[in-house]
């Protein structure tokens, strides 16, 4: 079978005179698209449109020959959807719970079904126990393994990997790696590391607008002669520290961005976005938190047609 295409035409979303989405256009088929912005950026709003919980109010949405809101049954049929935030029945037990989401999903009751999702999310050791008795992260990977019931073709994953310990995240990994041939799976996170070295294509999505959609290295590269990294000794950054810690805010234009500080023995080491670096600094190779971050505090570095990166 082969994984279905998404599309997404000109979609915007807004309550009253206030719009969260702005003129979103996508079109996926197969693979494993990572879309990465901060916290308020629309992310969750956009996935659950397409995951047929909310209506647009601009534009269309389309999964094969499918179309929003007619054929929102048929749509779910296909659907695998993680949300950010969720009510799991904690009086049940996982299997219980598992079996419950199989019925409503529509999924055949098959025993060998519930017992494989919670196999691929590591649950065998509580899959008797009741939910409200689990820890955080554990709830997070049964509200994972209900999505994956019926290995539906197209998943919508929204923050997945909240909750989970960094060996549940490698697996999680892995097995989205394993299932990206024949499904379309959209992921959204504000960590880049979740989807650094996953994504087939990334999308940088800022206040209800995608910024860029394209490969890793096309938006890495939008970073290109911007990175530098400047090192200090400890005495010279406490004088220095509370300067290079000024955010870059909407009213003033950006002079410098920093990236990260690392701290080793007696030497600080700042990485930096600039046009103007000091004499000091050296010229680094972009990464994607690089071209992520370039492209929200750069306006001049966003393409103007809805920002498709090659």
């Amino acid at each position: 079978m082969s994984a279905p295409e998404l599309l997404v035409n000109d979609l915007s979303y807004g309550i009253g005179k206030k719009t969260i989405l702005k003129h979103i256009n996508l079109c996926l088929s197969g693979g494993i698209f990572g879309l990465l912005g901060a916290n308020g950026a629309g992310k969750s709003t956009l996935l659950k449109i397409m995951a047929t919980v909310m209506q647009p109010t601009h534009g269309e949405i389309r999964v094969d020959q499918w179309q929003r809101p007619h054929d929102d049954r048929q749509i779910r049929r296909m659907l695998g959807y993680v949300p950010q935030q969720y009510g799991l029945l904690e009086h049940l037990t996982i299997q219980e719970y598992l079996h419950y989401a199989a019925i409503m999903k529509g999924t055949v009751h098959n025993p060998g079904v519930v017992r494989q999702v919670s196999a691929w999310m590591g649950l065998g050791e509580w899959f008797n126990t009741r939910i409200a008795q689990l820890s955080g992260g554990t709830k997070q990977r049964v509200g994972i393994a209900q999505a994956l019931l019926g290995t539906p073709p197209l998943l919508i994953l929204d923050e997945p990997t909240a909750g989970l310990d960094p060996g549940e995240r490698v697996h999680l990994k892995n097995l989205l790696q394993q299932w990206s041939s024949t499904t379309t799976i959209v992921l959204s996170t504000h960590i880049v590391s979740d989807i650094e070295g996953l994504a087939d294509t990334v999308g940088i999505l800022d206040h209800g607008q995608l910024l860029a959609e394209g490969s890793v290295p096309s938006i890495v590269r939008k970073a290109d002669g911007l990175v530098f990294q400047r090192s200090f000794s400890l005495a010279d950054w406490e004088q220095e520290a509370d300067r290079w810690m000024i955010r870059p805010n909407a009213m003033r234009s950006v002079k410098r961005v920093v990236v990260r500080i690392a701290s080793s023995g007696k030497t600080v080491t700042v990485r930096y976005l600039t046009r103007d670096p000091d004499e000091h600094s050296a010229m680094a190779s972009p990464d994607l938190e690089d071209g992520y971050l370039a492209l929200v505090n750069f306006p001049e570095l966003r393409d103007t047609d809805a920002t498709f990166a090659e």
